[in-house]
């Protein structure tokens, strides 16, 4: 089992990129893309966009999706919804 580098991960120009701490060596990384629509509900409107989003954006986009509805207490108060997109 090889050795886990301490690193840093980093956006530039919508790249995402790791830079490995003991060398300073930087790479481009190419994780995978997922491709959503953003949905923002409120009580007269709605605002809906698409997005591709890695992973970890994806887990942060849903997890402010439940905070929205738990945090909502009636039914004018905006929510967010995601939706995948295949």
């Amino acid at each position: 089992m090889g050795v886990i580098r301490e690193h840093t991960h980093f956006k530039r120009d919508g790249k995402i990129y790791v830079r490995y701490n003991d060398t300073g060596q930087t790479f481009q990384r190419y994780p995978k893309l997922y491709k959503c629509k953003v949905y923002l509900h409120g009580c007269d409107d709605s605002t809906v966009f698409e997005l591709e989003v890695t992973e970890d954006e994806m887990y942060l986009l849903k997890e402010v999706e439940i905070l929205s509805k738990l945090t909502s207490s009636y039914g004018c108060m905006p929510i967010m919804e995601i939706e995948n997109i295949k």
